[in-house]
């Protein structure tokens, strides 16, 4: 009985605890992006964040923005694209939103769902664009009508300015964006 009550403990502690004690990637991450955002980064330079790096940073504020609903983050890198993934459960996702999801979406997105999704990403002159090539859900393709849906009402909600296939302006004096199969560089104006 001892023994089970130091497990639970254990695990409370460990649940209560982690966000305490990042991964060292999630860390560096935050550090990169703190000195771009400060202002610190210096003229020119090439701020790259490696794949463990954004890895972490996706795991990690997933958990933060919303619990229980994503695991399993990761990415994949190439020359101007990137593909990625994460098992979701938009049920759970919709409720930490405070929305009720209706008996037909429970029905269709109730567990956990492989995401998988490909971009690519032009950027330059102090502008980006993404554009989404595909989205998979548990294997299908999700038609563009669903996409369009999923964007309004899932990713626009933690990130308002997200705007697939049309430019935005990036700030802190942000040149460019590169994807390569070492990293995402973030490129200072000179």
């Amino acid at each position: 009985m001892r023994e089970m009550c130091r497990i639970l403990l254990g695990c409370a502690l460990a649940a209560i605890l982690q966000p305490a004690f990042a991964s060292p990637s999630y860390v560096q991450f935050k550090q990169k992006t703190a000195m771009i955002v400060d202002g610190k980064a210096a003229p020119g330079s090439r701020i790259v964040f490696t794949k463990p790096q954004i890895d972490a940073f996706l795991n990690e504020e997933a958990i933060r923005i919303i619990p229980g609903s994503v695991y399993g983050a990761h990415v994949e890198l190439g020359y101007g694209r990137a593909t990625g993934g994460a098992n979701m459960n938009f049920v759970k996702l919709l409720q930490a939103r405070g929305t009720p999801p209706g008996w037909l979406f429970t029905k269709m997105f109730e567990g956990w769902k492989p995401v998988h999704a490909a971009i690519r990403v032009q950027s330059g002159g102090g502008r980006a664009t993404v554009y989404l090539d595909s989205l998979e859900l548990s294997g299908m393709p999700v038609p563009n009508m669903l996409v369009d849906f999923i964007v309004r009402h899932f990713a626009q909600s933690y990130s308002p300015d997200i705007r697939l296939g049309e430019p935005f302006p990036l700030n802190h004096r942000i040149e460019r964006l590169e994807l390569a199969p070492s990293g995402f560089a973030v490129v200072i104006r000179r």
